[in-house]
């Protein structure tokens, strides 16, 4: 399958998808230093700019006329054509190579998350970060089979002051916008809430994944789950694992990981701050808001490394992350878990070869 994916970020969801079976014709990325990851990394082509300027994605995401006319003339050169007749096969092979190089499998979108953020202002579709409209734009200059987008689960909450205007409350906007621009252009659309440690990431990060394509997606059963889950569903039926904690993946002493026996809370792009935890009054309840939270309470160390955040985020430990530290932390804060992208991806492919064969 060929995917064009918008707001790539360092490569998570991409990662993912090439382990589900999906290439890249083009990485849209408006990060200079996320771009610079990316290639670092072999991944790409990399489009790096802004994702509303459809014509430089397709300049990078698909071959010119000419270099497709010059191909078909050389697939050609053997033939025992001649004349009129190998003019016109020569067009004939162009056109269906065209069409296939022009072919989009899969657009994915992590349009911005700022908008709908609990941790943000929330100003939803009236701030200026609101990707939607943009991949809406793609979806109908590019005409992919199937869609696939990540976002935060604060796009599913209502706003007691924007309710139930579309453009102030988020879950009006995510059901009579984001639904129905869908609907309009896709026979299936759906979505799942999906919390990346119910498939073996060291982390809670629950994210909206929204699909549509040409037949319905089943979503995906959790490999992972509580200790609880875990025992129950051995004795009641399909087996899960139980999750991957914060102190197994970062190798911390028994010890500490009897304070923190869960999977590490969800990885923010500030991490380098530190933990908030680190600073409460004596007395105080921990706040328990971000991974170094976590940390602190474990170990005593006030914050994660860059490192330590990308195994948390499920990255390969020699993944190339370029830029500053500050832009390091960002760049992992801000990505998918790859094994959440793969696991969604595979429900994609698996649902497309069971198209192709009925």
């Amino acid at each position: 399958m060929r995917c064009l994916e918008l707001f790539a970020g360092a490569g998570g969801a991409a990662l993912g998808l090439e382990a589900a079976g999906i290439g890249h014709v083009a990485l849209c990325e408006w990060d200079p230093d996320a771009c610079a990851t990316l290639r670092a990394a072999g991944l790409g082509p990399v489009v790096e700019g802004d994702v509303r300027d459809l014509d430089a994605i397709a300049a990078v995401a698909f071959q010119s006329d000419e270099a497709i006319w010059n191909q078909a003339g050389d697939a050609l050169l053997d033939s025992d054509l001649e004349g009129d007749e190998w003019c016109l096969e020569r067009e004939r092979v162009a056109i269906e190579m065209q069409k296939a190089d022009r072919t989009i499998d899969l657009l994915w979108s992590s349009f911005p998350c700022q908008a709908w953020s609990t941790a943000g202002k929330r100003e939803g579709a009236s701030d200026e970060r609101n990707g939607w409209p943009w991949s809406v734009d793609a979806i109908d200059r590019f005409r992919p089979r199937w869609f696939l987008a990540e976002n935060v689960y604060g796009l599913l909450t209502h706003s007691a002051e924007g309710h139930p205007d579309p453009f102030k409350c988020p879950r009006c906007y995510f059901e009579n916008v984001i639904l129905a621009q869908l609907q309009a252009r896709f026979a299936h659309v759906g979505w799942w809430l999906l919390d990346a440690a119910d498939f073996g990431v060291p982390q809670h990060r629950r994210r909206v994944i929204i699909w549509a394509g040409p037949v319905p997606l089943s979503a995906p059963r959790p490999t992972h789950g509580s200790p609880a889950e875990a025992r129950q569903r051995d004795l009641f039926g399909r087996g899960v694992l139980p999750w991957v904690t914060m102190g197994e993946a970062l190798g911390w002493s028994e010890e500490e990981r009897r304070r923190w026996s869960k999977p590490s809370p969800t990885v923010s792009c500030v991490e380098g701050k530190g933990s908030n935890d680190a600073y409460r009054e004596p007395g105080e309840r921990p706040k328990l808001n971000k991974a170094s939270d976590a940390l602190w309470l474990a170990t005593g160390q006030r914050k994660l490394t860059v490192g330590e955040c990308a195994i948390l985020q499920d990255f390969p430990p020699d993944h190339p992350w370029q830029g500053n530290t500050e832009a390091k932390f960002r760049q992992v804060g801000n990505a998918v878990p790859v094994r959440l992208a793969e696991v969604v991806g595979r429900c994609v492919v698996d649902a497309d070869a069971r198209r192709g064969d009925s």
